[in-house]
């Protein structure tokens, strides 16, 4: 298995929204073990909506069950909503029920990653590291907003993928 590269994580700025105070505290203590500061906690939307903005966070952790809004319709938010203080921030979406209907949700909806839950020290820090290293641009279709879908860049045999190719536009272009 091939070595991560450290990567030093003492200055990003983490919103953790889920509505646990138990996961709040698992999360933080990953975070710790990363030499991450300590995240700024949210248990419900509506206070990581007002943390994203008033922080500006260079990554949010998103449960999938938070209330008033879901983690989804939080995730929508963020990434379409015209008052988004940044559309295109780095979002983990994490869940205890990891169906491949919420993963796809999560992934149709704009999150760069998705996590189950309990989170490890080794995942998280592999999000991380894969946030860092192979940044998804992002793409603006008439039904998405988000971190371009594909994983892999590479030439495509379907004739279509190239000669009308998703916009893509990076996330200065995007604010």
């Amino acid at each position: 298995m091939p070595t991560l590269k450290a990567y030093d994580l003492s200055k990003i700025k983490i919103v953790v929204a889920e509505e646990s105070p138990f996961v709040q505290r698992l999360v933080a203590a990953v975070l710790t073990g990363l030499q991450a500061p300590h995240p700024y906690a949210a248990n419900t939307s509506d206070i990581a909506m007002r943390l994203v903005a008033e922080t500006e966070p260079d990554l949010v952790i998103l449960d999938w069950e938070l209330k008033p809004m879901s983690g989804l319709e939080v995730l929508r938010a963020l990434r379409n909503e015209e008052t988004s203080p940044n559309p295109t921030i780095p979002i983990i979406m994490i869940s205890g029920h990891c169906a491949i209907e919420r993963v796809t949700a999560s992934r149709d909806n704009g999150a760069n990653e998705f996590m189950g839950k309990p989170i490890t020290v080794d995942a998280l820090y592999k999000r991380i590291v894969t946030l860092i290293e192979r940044p998804r641009p992002f793409i603006r279709l008439e039904t998405y907003f988000g971190p371009c879908r594909r994983r892999k860049f590479e030439e495509y045999g379907d004739e279509r993928r190239r000669v009308n190719p998703h916009p893509i536009i990076s996330p200065d272009e995007a604010a």
